[in-house]
């Protein structure tokens, strides 16, 4: 199983601040990142991520290449979602036009841009869901729909938070999956104690989600490591 990663509080690519990759078969349960490896770095000196980079998925496009969505920061201050690309998972490309989707501004897409960039195909074509914020900052998640994964066409807001529940009033993209023919979004929800939980909403079109009426499926502990947060997880099927 290979893992993609970044620190976001990290102050350089050497140390964090950039996506990793790390590789682990899991035999005993225990994650091991000994092995693990800069994958890709932050951009040249004043392209629009050469400050931070974050929030990586990979999915696989056909029999030869790997797509790498993901988060990138640079000196306009805001947050655009960009593209990577690989024949072997470990050595990427930056698309020559990225970014791919970038915010519009105001309260269109965020004052501070967009990120948390979640896809998967279905009916025949890429669904991307990502978060935004509105000029009160209040986090909504969007979707953004492609035909080759590279040009994207926003389709507007498919979840917010439900006023006076534990979501309410941010939600943020987590993971997108697909099972038995749905598209299966788990988001971080924040209330007003701003500790992060985890839900689950699910769609049979990918655009009308329903919120599962067992949310929030992740809460924080009452004590120990987790006891803050439990936010942005992500599923692998066994």
């Amino acid at each position: 199983i290979k893992m993609y990663y970044g620190n976001p509080s990290a102050t350089s690519s050497s140390n964090g601040d950039a996506v990793f990759e790390f590789f682990d078969d899991f035999e005993d349960l225990q994650l091991k990142v000994n092995d693990r490896q800069l994958v890709l770095g932050l951009g040249s000196a004043g392209e629009w991520d050469d400050t931070r980079i974050l929030c990586p998925q990979v999915i696989k496009i056909n029999s030869t290449t790997y797509h790498m969505y993901y988060a990138g920061h640079g000196g306009d201050g805001k947050f655009k979602i960009g593209l990577a690309t690989s024949t072997d998972r470990i050595n990427w490309k930056r698309y020559s036009g990225n970014p791919i989707l970038s915010p519009l501004g105001s309260d269109e897409d965020g004052s501070w841009g967009i990120l948390e960039p979640r896809v998967v195909y279905f009916n025949e074509q890429y669904y991307m869901y990502y978060t935004a914020n509105d000029d009160a900052g209040m986090y909504k998640i969007k979707l953004a729909t492609s035909l080759d994964g590279i040009n994207w066409t926003r389709q507007g807001v498919v979840l917010e938070g439900t006023a006076g529940d534990w979501d309410d009033p941010n939600v943020r993209a987590s993971f997108a999956g697909l099972h038995n023919n749905r598209v299966y979004l788990y988001y971080t929800g924040y209330d007003s104690s701003n500790y992060p939980k985890v839900g689950l909403a699910t769609s049979t079109d990918g655009k009308n989600f329903i919120k599962s009426s067992n949310n929030p499926l992740l809460t924080t502990s009452s004590k120990g490591w987790d006891y803050h947060a439990s936010e942005f997880m992500t599923l692998i099927k066994n």
